[in-house]
């Protein structure tokens, strides 16, 4: 056999999904990636994802989350 031998791709990973956003929700995820220098829409998504994993993860656990700005704190319950 040559030095240079054609292999079978790997078969695919991923999963493909369409999904449907109304136009306002197209310009706030446009934005918003804009914002986060996302390389694309799917960056964005998977992202998103991970934390609202991690968040569920969290609440399950029993942990409160709370936004602190200066010497105010408030605890804040998440809705997942």
């Amino acid at each position: 056999m040559s030095q240079l031998e054609l292999k079978e791709p790997k078969a695919r990973q991923s999963k493909r999904l369409q999904l449907e956003f109304s136009q306002e929700a197209y310009e706030r995820l446009e934005k918003f990636k804009l914002e986060k220098q996302a390389g694309s829409f799917a960056e964005l998504i998977r992202d998103a994802l991970r934390i609202y994993y991690w968040i569920n993860e969290q609440e399950k656990l029993g942990s409160e989350f709370a936004l602190v700005k200066g010497d105010t704190v408030q605890t804040v319950k998440l809705i997942v």
